[in-house]
């Protein structure tokens, strides 16, 4: 009898781990997601940021024009389709400045919405660099 005892006790054990694991699932499944879309989110910055500063780089070169400021920018933040939109080029006398911008879509997009939030963030940087 005593035996069964012991037996009946593991057995509620098992259900009490079950409802444990039930409790702290979404908060480890909601961890997890946040640490993948602020992974994404750094990724398309630093292209962002990267594909800026090779384009003004293109563009220091006294013999530099516009193709040249939008073929780096693209080559570089070519992760991100970047279209001609996305890429203003703003020359003066001793200066090229390039300004990059991108709409970042949450995957948590739907989970966003249903708590009233923004699912898209732009991200933009701007490079200046003074032309030779």
């Amino acid at each position: 009898m005593l035996k069964r005892r012991e037996g009946f006790q593991h057995s509620e054990r098992r259900g009490q781990d079950v409802v444990e694991f039930a409790l702290i699932l979404p908060v480890l499944v909601l961890l997890l997601l946040g640490i993948i879309e602020f992974g994404m989110l750094f990724y398309h910055y630093n292209t962002v940021a990267l594909a800026a500063r090779d384009g003004a780089r293109a563009g220091v070169v006294p013999s530099a024009g516009d193709a040249q400021v939008y073929g780096a920018a693209f080559k570089a933040g070519i992760g991100l389709q970047l279209k001609s939109e996305n890429i203003t080029v703003r020359w003066t006398r001793d200066t090229v400045q390039v300004t990059v911008w991108y709409d970042h879509h949450f995957l948590t997009a739907p989970i966003i919405e249903a708590i009233g939030g923004n699912p898209v963030i732009r991200i933009q940087t701007t490079a200046t660099m003074r032309r030779e």
